[in-house]
């Protein structure tokens, strides 16, 4: 093929891709293929802003990375008005509109995302169950079957626990 033959096949296929902007997602036609474009299926109406955490479109409260890639809220027309007028002069907008729009690009503050959240006393008590559990194991196994432990493995292990202790007694008062 040459040079010009090329150009031409290239200039065909780009006109057979369309892209269309559809409200489930974008949409790409290649002949009778159709390619979705799933992240603005995820996403929805919400604008792109920045980068993303790793990259991804996705919507994240964090300390360690305080800018998300989309905006939290969809945009409706009360937020739309809002962010035209904010593109003026901001001495004009009130403290409630400024709540607004902040609240339309993040779910929490930061203060509220440091704010402790209790999650400790279920961690506490879950471990506290779960060692009560084994505990109460232990005593029925040591009442009521005394053949869950080997007497050999018992003796063994009595012994190893008196020459261990002997061998540290007689290392302390080799110290003096």
């Amino acid at each position: 093929m040459t040079g010009h033959q090329i150009a031409r096949v290239l200039s065909r296929q780009a006109k057979a891709i369309t892209v269309q902007s559809a409200s489930a997602g974008t949409v790409a036609h290649h002949g009778h293929h159709e390619i979705r474009d799933h992240v603005k299926d995820k996403i929805g109406k919400r604008e792109v802003v920045g980068y993303g955490y790793n990259g991804q479109p996705t919507y994240v409260d964090r300390l360690d990375f305080p800018f998300p890639a989309i905006r939290y809220k969809e945009p409706n027309a009360e937020i739309q008005l809002l962010r035209e007028k904010e593109k003026g002069d901001w001495k004009k907008l009130t403290t409630e509109e400024k709540k607004a729009l902040y609240r339309a690009s993040f779910r929490q503050t930061l203060a509220e995302v440091q704010a402790p959240t209790g999650e400790w006393k279920s961690i506490l008590g879950v471990t506290l169950f779960g060692m009560s559990v084994a505990v109460w194991f232990y005593i029925l196994m040591k009442k009521y079957d005394d053949t869950w432990f080997p007497v050999t493995a018992k003796s063994n292990l009595m012994g190893a626990l008196e020459r261990g202790f002997n061998d540290i007694l007689t290392g302390l008062l080799q110290l003096d």
